[in-house]
C-alpha cells in the first residue's frame, strides 16, 4: 500500500501537470500567433528567436503555456480533495486531446495529420516539462 501511494504521488501530479501545461500550450500558441500576426510580436522577442510576427509570438506563447501550466497543473492538485484527485487527472488528460481536436473541428478545415503531429509534440514538451516539476517538487 505505501509503494502504491508513493507511486501514486508522482503519477497524479504529473498527470495533471501533463495536461494543463498542454491544455494552456495550446491556448497561448493560438492566441499569440493570432496576436503576432495582426500586430507583431514583441521586439525583445523578435530579436531572442530571429524570428517576427506570428513566428516569434508563436514560440512564446507555446513554451510559457506549457511552463506556466505544467507548475500550475503540479501545485493545483494538492489543493483538491484527495477523494477526487485520481478522477481529476485522469479527465484532464482525456479533455487536453478532446478539447484542440473540437476548438479545430469548429474553426473548420481541421488538417487530422498535422493537428495530431501538433498535439503529440506539445504533449511530449508537457510531459517533460511536468516529470521535471514533479521531480523537484514532490520527492
Amino acid at each position: 500500500m505505501n509503494m502504491l501511494r508513493s507511486h501514486l504521488n508522482f503519477w497524479l501530479p504529473w498527470a495533471f501537470g501533463t495536461s494543463t501545461g498542454m491544455l494552456l500550450g495550446v491556448a497561448g500558441f493560438l492566441s499569440l500567433v493570432d496576436y503576432g500576426g495582426n500586430y507583431g510580436c514583441f521586439a525583445w522577442m523578435d530579436r531572442l528567436t530571429s524570428m517576427q510576427g506570428y513566428e516569434s509570438c508563436g514560440y512564446f506563447g507555446g513554451f510559457s503555456g506549457i511552463f506556466a501550466g505544467a507548475l500550475l497543473g503540479v501545485f493545483l492538485l494538492d489543493r483538491i480533495v484527495k477523494r477526487y484527485r485520481e478522477t481529476v487527472a485522469g479527465t484532464s488528460l482525456v479533455l487536453a486531446w478532446v478539447l484542440p481536436l473540437a476548438y479545430g473541428v469548429l474553426m473548420g478545415g481541421l488538417d487530422w495529420g498535422i493537428a495530431l503531429a501538433f498535439l503529440a509534440f506539445f504533449m511530449l514538451l508537457a510531459g517533460l516539462t511536468s516529470t521535471f516539476l514533479t521531480l523537484v517538487f514532490k520527492s
